[in-house]
């Protein structure tokens, strides 16, 4: 709705769609005689990019260098209110007009052209502040890696990831079909036990044969002790060390159903209505999720690493050479070629 360009003493608010005009300001964008001061640069770049074709030359991102000053360091927040804050003449400043942009209609209000005015003037002075802590700490080099990479990350989140949709349903199906496995087999073993040490019921029907909810880390918890085996917890690299049976059918249970929300289910739901792909996000320098540590500057996890959403899939021989013999494989990456060109 609003595009902010300017400097310490003089701030432009204009029309996003004037960016397009006659050229100027393209040109000036994605020029290099200027350094432009971003906060959450990422988000800004793909705006511009995917809304007016702008790929902006040269980037400082106030959010980014804060990460990495403080890289290493649990809970930083690194919000442009929390920077104002932090670096002179430490600025407080209120975030609560923004809900005003959400109900817009007509014309803007006097409060929310100074919103928008006032986050430019910001900038200058914490990117100053920031600069010469880099200097002092010699992070010169690895800032310039950092901003350089800003390009790279909104072009590969604008870019997307196309899902093979039938593989996903063989995978899931197999998935499904081995978790009822492990249920069945974590529950032969349990009652097993049970009639070792003569803890099972018996009625007129004969024994009464126990179930243990696999999905619930309770009733593991609760049938682990009742044949005498006692653990701090029910994660699965727990049940896996276990040296009772029991222990592989319940950690296998867990790791199939990992695959079935986290991979199928789950990366299903992030393909895009509109392109069909699933846009990841990454989260540069080692921090957690960017769009929950942008602007608002909620805590996030540090990573340790450059990381993504799309990093950690299984990989294949774990998974789908179980679930389609080579000829099928074989089948159906001779089509991709075909469906990379339809979703492009």
């Amino acid at each position: 709705m609003l595009y902010q360009i300017g400097t310490e003493e003089l701030v432009y608010i204009i029309e996003p769609d004037l960016l397009t005009v006659d050229g100027r300001f393209k040109e000036m964008l994605e020029g290099t005689q200027n350094l432009f001061l971003l906060q959450n640069a990422v988000h800004d770049f793909k705006f511009t990019l995917m809304k007016y074709g702008i790929h902006y030359g040269r980037i400082y991102c106030t959010m980014l260098a804060e990460q990495i000053l403080t890289a290493g360091k649990e809970g930083v927040k690194v919000g442009l209110s929390e920077l104002a804050r932090k670096y002179p003449p430490y600025r407080y400043i209120r975030k609560t007009v923004r809900t005003d942009f959400i109900r817009h209609s007509g014309s803007f209000t006097r409060e929310q052209l100074y919103y928008g005015a006032r986050d430019v003037m910001l900038l200058p002075a914490i990117a100053k502040a920031q600069i010469a802590q880099i200097k002092q700490l010699g992070l010169l080099a690895v800032a310039k890696d950092e901003f350089d990479s800003i390009p790279v990350t909104a072009e590969m989140e604008i870019g997307g990831v196309y899902l093979d949709k039938e593989r996903i349903a063989l995978t899931k199906a197999y998935s499904v079909k081995e978790s009822a496995r492990a249920q069945k087999e974590a529950d032969d073993i349990y009652n097993q036990e049970l009639r070792r040490l003569g803890l099972i019921e018996v009625d007129l029907l004969g024994e009464r044969i126990e179930h243990v909810d696999l999905a619930s880390p309770a009733q593991k918890m609760e049938a682990l002790k009742r044949i005498g085996i006692y653990v701090e917890d029910v994660q699965r690299e727990t049940l896996e060390a276990l040296t009772h049976p029991i222990g592989q059918p319940m950690a296998d249970y867990l790791a199939y159903q990992k695959i079935i929300s986290t991979y199928c289910d789950g990366l299903l739901a992030k393909v895009h209505p509109d392109t069909k792909l699933v846009h990841p996000k990454f989260n540069q320098h080692g921090r957690g999720d960017r769009d929950s540590s942008g602007d608002d500057g909620k805590a996030n996890i540090a990573t340790g690493r450059y990381s993504g959403d799309m990093q950690q899939l299984p990989r294949p021989e774990k998974i789908y050479d179980e679930v389609v013999d080579p000829a099928e494989i074989s089948e159906v990456h001779a089509r991709w070629p075909e469906r990379f060109a339809l979703a492009a």
